[in-house]
């Protein structure tokens, strides 16, 4: 019953528009939506203090899915996921995943439960620690969120 939910949730939330003043570009290929990040609620519903959870999207201009798409037999323009990053144990890892073509239809998805997810290491420097930083600190991804809405603000001192 409860991967019937997380289903719909999932589904929910694909279904669901994102506006463009959500997402937040955080480097090349990579957004977060700011309305998303929050602190990780796991499978049983506890609330996990040190692990933060958000809804990011991957542009995939760099081959990044080619074995994915080789797998599936599908372009793929893109994938959203929702990463939970472990703050405790400098880890991070997708909940689900969902990947679109050109015309925005799913070509492959997944939901890893708490006992099955794949966690990955956080090396300092690194893309997913960056990822991980502006996630603990909402305000610096609201304050890039205002630059990326107005140029003007990224000149001000």
């Amino acid at each position: 019953m409860k991967k019937l939910f997380i289903t719909l949730f999932l589904v929910m939330i694909l279904c669901t528009e994102a506006y463009a003043s959500d997402w937040v570009k955080v480097d090349k290929y990579n957004y977060i939506n700011l309305d998303s990040v929050s602190n990780y609620i796991d499978d049983n519903d506890k609330i996990q203090p040190n692990k933060k959870v958000c809804l990011m999207k991957r542009l995939n201009t760099d081959g990044y899915f080619n074995n994915l798409e080789k797998k599936v037999n599908k372009k793929i323009e893109s994938d959203l996921s929702f990463v939970i990053f472990d703050f405790k144990t400098n880890k991070y890892t997708r909940k689900t995943q969902a990947c679109f073509d050109a015309k925005g239809k799913v070509v492959y998805s997944t939901i890893y439960q708490n006992n099955k997810l794949i966690w990955k290491d956080m090396p300092s420097g690194s893309a997913p620690a960056n990822w991980a930083y502006l996630v603990k600190n909402e305000n610096i991804l609201r304050k890039m969120q205002a630059a990326q809405k107005n140029p003007q603000i990224k000149n001000k001192k």
